[in-house]
């Protein structure tokens, strides 16, 4: 029986994610393709940082950008998941975790697209409201189960293993009009 499930895992480490497949031949010549993006502060006060590009005085998105963000996505990448860093949380609606500049993205992609960002209690401040996410079409896949993982965060050359809590993500692929590979 052919397997359409796979699992991601996104954290950040130097490339800030790291996805994981567990996929029989159809689904990788099929053309699934994931990927992952650092948007850099979405959805927070600004952008840059102060040693670097911006010099920590970038604005947020403004629509034509987001818009921009979306044809991208859609016109260019073609991705079917992506694993993204530095998403910030603006509120929480039913212990849903909400990114209000995802959602302008998600809208202009289509009803068929969806996201996933862990659930929190509150909404934190400043840096502590960084976290990778989900953003999927929900035509080719479909998210089974999204948690955080639970890792000791180790001290590696002075910088701590992890800057956002690692985030798996546990898909089931769809095979066009059959549905779902899952036999259950």
């Amino acid at each position: 029986m052919k397997s359409g499930k796979l699992v991601c895992a996104a954290g950040a480490i130097v490339l800030a994610a790291a996805v994981a497949l567990v996929l029989e031949p159809w689904a990788q010549t099929d053309g699934l393709t994931i990927t992952t993006w650092n948007v850099e502060t979405l959805g927070g006060t600004g952008r840059g940082f102060a040693s670097g590009f911006g010099k920590g005085n970038l604005g947020p998105r403004n629509n034509d950008q987001l818009q921009d963000i979306a044809a991208l996505i859609r016109n260019k990448l073609h991705s079917d998941i992506l694993a993204l860093q530095e998403i910030s949380i603006a509120r929480i609606d039913n212990g849903v975790s909400i990114n209000e500049k995802l959602d302008e993205i998600v809208a202009a992609l289509g009803t068929n697209w969806k996201y996933y960002i862990p659930e929190v209690d509150q909404v934190p401040h400043g840096h502590e409201n960084m976290f990778c996410a989900y953003l999927w079409n929900n035509d080719r896949v479909r998210l089974l189960d999204g948690f955080t993982m639970d890792l000791p965060n180790y001290n590696m050359c002075g910088a701590e293993l992890y800057d956002r809590l690692p985030l798996v993500g546990y898909f089931e692929v769809i095979n066009g009009s059959q549905g779902t590979n899952d036999p259950s």
